[in-house]
């Protein structure tokens, strides 16, 4: 009888779960994939997960407001036809705010983050120019439309943290890596 891998289940599984696992052999470490060169930015300071957190707190706090208190959120911005649009663009809104947010709390402030805050700052502002020129709201939006521009500017101008301070390595396929001081060489995963 052959030997019994200890590394896979060999009770029952639903739909051939340990074939797949027994062909696909072990997992790689996480330790594995960084010592073999995949490339890793280790987490930014400086003003852009400031931007982040302030963005995303703004975004959450007027997202959620209509959905709260429609009244109180028409006395700042005018009257609404339809008040479950508005709610509903609120929803949107606070999603977005918590994206960012949730960016910021996982210090990996990257391109997606970075055109995610650009791009709804930027749309947010085209949107609100368009509300209070039209009439259709208060002054209220040209604040926000301000607010909005102001944070674009801040993502697209300011620094994400000091270069000196990242630490990017490069994916090395087929070369060879030196091994850090006191390790050994990365053996290559077993894949099967």
């Amino acid at each position: 009888m052959a030997e019994r891998d200890p590394r896979i289940h060999h009770g029952p599984a639903p739909h051939g779960v340990n074939r797949i696992r027994a062909h696909l052999g072990p997992a790689p470490r996480l330790s594995d994939i960084r010592e073999l060169g995949f490339a890793e930015v280790l987490p930014a300071r400086g003003l852009r997960p400031r931007v982040a957190l302030a963005q995303g707190i703004w975004y959450v706090a007027t997202g959620l407001w209509p959905i709260a208190d429609a009244r109180s959120f028409q006395d700042i911005t005018g009257p609404k036809d339809d008040v479950w649009l508005a709610r509903t663009c609120g929803m949107l809104i606070a999603l977005l705010g918590g994206a960012l947010l949730f960016a910021r709390a996982r210090r990996r402030i990257g391109a997606e983050t970075l055109f995610l805050g650009i791009a709804s700052a930027l749309a947010l502002a085209f949107a609100d120019a368009l509300i209070a020129t039209s009439g259709a709201g208060t002054q209220a939006y040209l604040f926000d439309a301000a607010l909005e521009i102001v944070f674009a500017g801040l993502w697209a101008f300011g620094r994400g943290g000091d270069p000196r301070r990242l630490k990017v390595v490069s994916w090395n396929p087929g070369g060879s890596r030196a091994p850090r001081a006191g390790r050994p060489a990365p053996e290559a995963p077993r894949w099967r």
